[in-house]
């Protein structure tokens, strides 16, 4: 009989949770703004995948003689200082976001956790690991990410590198704030006082509770590095300036912002759009994965 009624209380739970997340995902769906948000990601995430198929010309190929020529039928987007085609540039430039927005967002994640949740479990490795943390986020991203960039040269993998190292103290913080909430749950107690060890409730039943919360955070370090990319490709400390990046584009065009507008406003409207979209979707996120909100 007993076993009867736990089986039908699970399978109640079961349902439940199965009913609460369909009344979230149909609210998420009623939601416009996490919706666009989410079609932006999703036509970024096509161009970057399909820029190959996309592109109508060698996005590398010289032609100076065609040099800063405007929008056309056989230049999309126009030509810039050297003759190459700014819209094959652009779109090969989305998928160079969207690798770093990506690799960023994901290594900054996975690092941040694993100290945030170590940092909650000693106060010793806490107050190490925090004041380590402090340190790196009183020196401005951006300033840190260009000295990191002058001592590791121009390069994509550099990029990456410097941007999750500024990105992992924040997410670091976040993963310990909530592993701190979590801990003081009353079902970590009694974990505790079945013999649970802390290791395993640290990875079986705190890690998965903090999860929403990272996933979200993610969404916004990823539009954060996508922005200082071309931020980093701007000031010269960022890809190399034959490489197609936003950033190398605006570089290009702030010389000629009067003669070739182009230059400026397609690799500007990408770059508008894609951290908007992440943006908005990061905030979708967070209402669908928030608990007060069915």
């Amino acid at each position: 009989m007993t076993s009867t009624s736990e089986k039908d209380l699970y399978l109640l739970q079961k349902q439940m949770l199965q009913e609460q997340r369909r009344i979230k995902l149909r609210r998420l769906g009623r939601n416009r703004v996490a919706v666009i948000g989410t079609l932006i990601v999703l036509v970024m995430a096509v161009i970057a995948i399909a820029a190959p198929l996309i592109a109508t010309h060698d996005p590398y190929a010289f032609a100076v003689a065609d040099r800063l020529q405007p929008p056309s039928a056989q230049h999309l987007f126009g030509t810039d200082s050297m003759g190459q085609d700014v819209f094959s540039r652009v779109i090969y430039g989305t998928r160079t976001s969207m690798i770093v927005g990506l690799c960023v967002s994901v290594s900054a994640g996975v690092i941040g956790t694993l100290l945030g949740l170590y940092a909650s479990t000693s106060k010793v490795l806490d107050h190490v690991l925090m004041r380590l943390c402090d340190g790196l986020k009183a020196i401005p991203s951006i300033l840190f990410a260009i000295c990191l960039m002058t001592m590791l040269g121009p390069d994509i993998k550099n990029v990456i590198l410097s941007l999750a190292i500024t990105s992992i103290p924040n997410m670091a913080r976040i993963a310990r704030s909530e592993a701190l909430v979590v801990r003081e749950q009353t079902y970590v107690e009694a974990l505790r006082s079945t013999g649970a060890t802390e290791t395993r409730i640290l990875w079986l039943h705190i890690a998965p509770n903090i999860i929403s919360s990272i996933i979200v955070q993610m969404t916004f370090v990823f539009a954060s590095s996508i922005i200082q990319e071309a931020a980093l490709s701007f000031l010269g400390a960022g890809l190399p300036a034959g490489a197609p990046s936003w950033g190398n584009i605006l570089s290009d065009g702030k010389n000629f912002i009067y003669k070739a507008w182009w230059l400026i406003v397609y690799p500007g409207i990408f770059t508008m759009l894609s951290v908007l979209g992440f943006n908005l979707f990061g905030d979708g996120l967070r209402d669908f994965f928030d608990p007060t909100k069915v």
